[in-house]
């Protein structure tokens, strides 16, 4: 089991755990009211959440294509009274949510251990198609020039001499583990709206089942520790000291 460091300002802007299943129904929109049933004592907050398309167009009145963006519901999401626990269920998924502050690990996990073995029980589906734990993190550096070899051991690099200043940064590496059934994505970015002096860098990753076939369904939650634990050693060994301090490391 990996070794969890504790940090007094950690830098999680949000962690996910999510399920998707092959099931007999994918159009049954009576799931996410069948799932509330039993959890809304906890999750009394109901929204609809949305996916957003971009599509085209043609205007006979302008006589030509015009970009229009659609939104698609796609289920709806729970929340605890305090906004901070959220639930998603649509009729072949269900995620877990957790915004900050981020307690632990043993005290979100029990969170998408319910929500996985809820629709377990609830829709009894076939089969896994995916499973995903995702952390997102947000480092907030006190400066707007420098190298990013002073606060990560993954980057992009660049030829010596041509300016420590940063504009827009996007990268991303995708890992295989065991032979390929499982992928670990590692996203990384600096997002507009920095404060003034300062640099965003979010970390993004997400440790995914490509390939359901190699797993049972009662090994789901196990794999999901395992997943837990491959993420935080990818974070750990993804950072520098100077990055720790910023994150206020409690010895």
């Amino acid at each position: 089991m990996t070794i969890t460091r504790k940090y007094a300002n950690p830098p999680i802007i949000e962690i996910v755990c999510e399920f998707r299943f092959e099931v007999e129904d994918p159009n049954d929109l009576t799931v996410p009211g069948r799932f509330y049933e039993r959890i809304q004592s906890d999750y009394p907050i109901k929204e609809e959440f949305h996916e957003f398309e971009v599509g085209l167009e043609f205007s006979k009145s302008k006589k030509e294509l015009q970009q229009k963006l659609r939104a698609k519901m796609l289920g709806m999401q729970y929340k605890s009274k305090d906004g901070k626990e959220i639930i998603r269920v649509a009729p072949n998924f269900v995620s877990a949510h957790r915004l900050p502050p981020y307690p632990t690990w043993e005290a979100f996990f029990p969170i998408a251990k319910r929500a996985f073995e809820t629709f377990r029980y609830i829709v009894q589906p076939k089969g896994i198609e995916r499973v995903g734990v995702r952390y997102i993190d947000r480092i907030e550096i006190p400066q707007t020039s420098f190298e990013l070899s002073e606060y990560l051991m993954i980057y992009p690099q660049k030829p010596e001499g041509i300016g420590r200043s940063i504009g827009r940064l996007f990268m991303r590496l995708e890992i295989p583990f065991n032979e390929g059934r499982d992928v670990l994505v590692i996203m990384i970015h600096n997002p507009l709206g920095s404060p003034a002096g300062k640099t965003w860098i979010i970390l993004d990753w997400d440790y995914a089942l490509v390939q359901p076939s190699k797993l049972k369904m009662d090994s789901i939650l196990s794999w999901v520790e395992e997943a837990h634990d491959r993420v935080i050693e990818a974070f750990e060994k993804s950072i520098s000291d100077a990055s720790r301090q910023l994150f206020e490391e409690v010895k």
